[in-house]
């Protein structure tokens, strides 16, 4: 009777742990409109990642680096931004904004994006025509990924200069125009996407959907 129970014991307790493992990482998803409510056409960019690791690659193609924070209540989530030149740790956050499931926040005043946060268990479908940032882990784990539609365009002192992230014949691209120096034409510089890795062994391995 001790043996039966023993192993009775022993098989729901494995089978509790199993069923814990299939529960899956819990994705954190920011998709950008521009519009207060988040109901216009969708801008075409998301970014998605889990709780507490650092999405930042010093000096890299992406606009920013990125930390997702969880909050006591569940339903909500703080976005922290950082500099290009800054990881998660370095210094304070440019930009650190909190975002309720399912609701519609802007992220800022200076480009009216509005973030739709939202969570799931399985990272967001990237759509056909996009270049797509995938995260990987030392385990080659994706726990992440960052995509912009094909031509997006982001742009800084009131458009002085612009990034623009295309495929060029397949190849993920970003090109950078500095208007400010403007003597005639544009100064533009495209640059082919390569796979980056930061001190953490975060890989970031971009490609063309």
């Amino acid at each position: 009777m001790k043996t039966i129970l023993l192993s009775l014991f022993v098989i729901i307790n494995l089978s509790l742990v199993l069923s814990s493992s299939e529960e899956g990482t819990i994705f954190n998803n920011f998709e950008v409109f521009s519009d207060s409510k988040c109901t216009s056409e969708p801008q075409g960019i998301i970014y998605s990642g889990i709780f507490n690791l650092c999405y930042d690659f010093l000096y890299s193609v992406l606009p920013f680096n990125f930390i997702i924070k969880p909050l006591e209540n569940v339903q909500e989530a703080q976005f922290n931004i950082f500099s290009e030149e800054n990881g998660c740790f370095h210094k304070g956050p440019y930009n650190s904004t909190v975002y309720k499931q399912g609701g519609c926040t802007l992220e800022d005043d200076s480009n009216n994006y509005y973030f739709h946060y939202t969570q799931s268990t399985e990272l967001p479908q990237v759509p056909p025509n996009s270049i797509e940032f995938g995260f990987y882990d030392s385990n080659s784990n994706q726990v992440g990924l960052v995509y912009y539609l094909n031509g997006t365009i982001f742009s800084i002192d009131n458009g002085g200069y612009t990034t623009q992230y295309y495929c060029d014949n397949n190849v993920p691209t970003v090109q950078y125009c500095n208007y400010v120096s403007w003597t005639g034409r544009p100064t533009c510089q495209p640059n082919e996407i390569t796979v980056a890795k930061n001190s953490r062994d975060l890989k970031m391995i971009p490609k063309c959907i």
